[in-house]
């Protein structure tokens, strides 16, 4: 889907499946659509989520929309983990790029997105599902995390590939 704003004649590309644009705003003399960041669904005791990276267009220049699904520990499908660094910025000067998740919006940092757009690109079909940390776990909730890191040694032996990702 894109859409033009009645202001301007620049096309902004959305994801397929955000919806309506019944609830937009202007900015700065453009009107974008007022989305509301993802929200995590509180884990059950033994769950995890994986993420489903969904397909993008041929040329890789549509967002990154993908879905995130919660599993118990003890059923997971086969799925790769992704080892990468963080790059974390503590200047604050780096901006983060926006994925979809389940249509609502998640920043995250470049080269997590350096990586799904190439995986995206090279992903079998159908794709395997993907457990990464800064996705799958909910970055702003201390009990989540540290419930989390400690079955990460079972993730780990579970998985059926890690993918090493340096940039």
């Amino acid at each position: 889907m894109s859409w033009t704003s009645p202001l301007e004649t620049q096309s902004i590309k959305l994801p397929e499946d955000i919806g309506s644009l019944s609830n937009v705003r202007a900015v700065s003399g453009s009107l974008y659509p007022v989305l509301q960041p993802y929200k995590y669904k509180p884990l059950k005791e033994g769950e995890v989520r994986l993420l489903d990276l969904l397909p993008g267009t041929e040329d890789n220049q549509s967002p990154i929309s993908c879905h995130l699904y919660e599993v118990s520990i003890d059923d997971l499908p086969p799925y790769e983990a992704l080892s990468y660094s963080w790059d974390t910025d503590t200047s604050g000067q780096t901006p983060h790029p926006t994925i979809f998740i389940d249509s609502q919006p998640l920043q995250i940092m470049p080269n997590l997105e350096a990586f799904l757009l190439q995986h995206r690109q090279d992903q079998d079909s159908p794709p395997r599902p993907l457990w990464i940390d800064a996705i799958c776990i909910n970055q702003n909730d201390f009990t989540e995390r540290r419930q989390q890191v400690g079955m990460m040694s079972k993730l780990y032996t579970r998985l059926s590939r890690l993918v090493v990702w340096l940039g």
